[in-house]
């Protein structure tokens, strides 16, 4: 699979989605650690989003003195994001809903062997049952905050 779901009808959109594999990425390029792209083209982490995501964190939460930032990452997708989070040295939860992108997620923890990346398959709303954060990222979704009050 290329990736590109432009333009596809929704129903081949649904049927292509529940057809992928853990191994099927179509929306985060990940250099895996044998070298090969989980897609063709640039990958996520040399994104000047990605990158930008990264110098932020280390601006208004640094890592040191003994201390390891925890960061979640929201709407986690295909977990790119938190990956290069967790390199970067910070401790990281991604949070999905999707199973399919959870296995995704999970299959890159398999291979990248971080003891501060992890995943959970929930609501982004369930946040607080996660313990403290001192910062949240959601830069690879669309999550929004609507405040009931």
């Amino acid at each position: 699979m290329d990736g590109r779901l432009v333009g596809v009808p929704l129903r081949e959109y649904r049927r292509r989605m529940l057809s992928l594999s853990p191994t099927d990425f179509i929306a985060h390029n990940i250099r895996l650690p044998d070298g090969s792209l989980t897609m063709q083209g640039q990958s996520l982490a040399e994104s000047s989003l990605c990158t930008s995501v990264v110098r932020s964190l280390n601006l208004f939460c640094p890592i040191g003195g003994g201390r390891q930032p925890r960061v979640a990452d929201l709407g986690c997708l295909e977990g790119g994001y938190a990956l290069a989070i967790a390199q970067a040295g910070y401790e990281t939860l991604g949070i999905e809903g999707r199973q399919a992108n959870v296995d995704k997620c999970n299959y890159l923890a398999s291979l990248f062997q971080l003891p501060n990346l992890s995943f959970v398959r929930d609501d982004v709303r369930n946040l607080a049952s996660y313990g403290r954060f001192d910062a949240i990222s959601a830069a690879g979704s669309s999550v929004t905050w609507i405040s009931p009050s």
